[in-house]
């Protein structure tokens, strides 16, 4: 009886220790399968981060039937946007500018060749008439003097046979008188605006003619530089015996006389 009851508790025994067995195996089944299910998702976390990865460098676009896939790589960019470098080494050139242009320099504003500029005024508003004086005259072969150091000299009276060249002009005897500016002054002058006028006996105005050899004064005058023009006028013969000529070269300065026998 005895034994019996030592056999059941001995095989109640084993059972126990065999169910343990058995629950420690499960255990352990369950955690191997938790690992390889950590394992499989980090692999595929990794495969999706590499998957994701080469795609900025390779991304493929489903096409339908009949379309060719498309392939964008960021080096073709690099590429096209790169400069071209010439064959013969040259430096390739850039669209900004140049860091070795010269700079352009100003040149200096051009000197008037019509005597000063008069101010400006409103349109409206009434500007009174200025006579312009006359200096006292000189001998035809004598120096004037317009003030400012601007001197004037008839360096020759010539009698010509003027032929007209255009409409209102009088061919026939005058004289071709050489006007001659020289600048004294430290200032350049202009001479476009300068006007010589003659008169005959009782003084009666002398007709300009444009014919050869007239040539009249124009242009820029320096400090120290003399210039001559050439002025010609039809008056007769018999009216020569006391001839005024004037020369104004700027609005602002006087005029200056030469009075005189220039011949019969």
């Amino acid at each position: 009886m005895t034994t019996r009851r030592a056999r059941g508790a001995s095989l109640r025994s084993g059972r126990t220790v065999l169910a343990g067995i058995v629950g420690l195996g499960l255990l352990l089944g369950a955690a191997a399968c938790t690992s390889s299910s950590t394992d499989a998702a980090s692999s595929s976390s990794s495969s999706s981060s590499s998957s994701s990865s080469s795609s900025g460098v390779t991304s493929s676009t489903e096409s339908g039937p009949g379309e060719a896939t498309q392939l964008t790589d960021p080096s073709s960019s690099y590429e096209r946007s790169a400069p071209t470098v010439p064959s013969d080494g040259a430096p390739a050139s850039t669209a900004g500018p140049s860091s070795d242009a010269t700079p352009t320099t100003p040149s200096a504003p051009p000197v008037s060749t019509s005597g000063p500029v008069p101010t400006s005024g409103d349109i409206n508003q009434v500007v009174p008439e200025r006579e312009i004086p006359t200096n006292s005259a000189v001998q035809l072969d004598g120096t004037a003097d317009f003030g400012d150091k601007i001197l004037a000299r008839l360096t020759d009276v010539k009698a010509i046979d003027a032929t007209a060249r255009v409409p209102g002009e009088i061919s026939g005897a005058a004289l071709a008188v050489t006007v001659e500016i020289e600048n004294t002054s430290s200032d350049p002058i202009g001479l476009d605006s300068v006007t010589v006028n003659m008169t005959g006996a009782d003084d009666v105005p002398a007709p300009p003619v444009t014919t050869d050899p007239a040539s009249p004064l124009s242009g820029t005058l320096m400090p120290g530089e003399k210039k001559s023009g050439v002025y010609v006028f039809t008056i007769p013969a018999d009216s020569r015996g006391s001839v005024g000529v004037t020369v104004l070269y700027s609005a602002g300065a006087p005029i200056v006389l030469f009075q005189g026998n220039a011949g019969g």
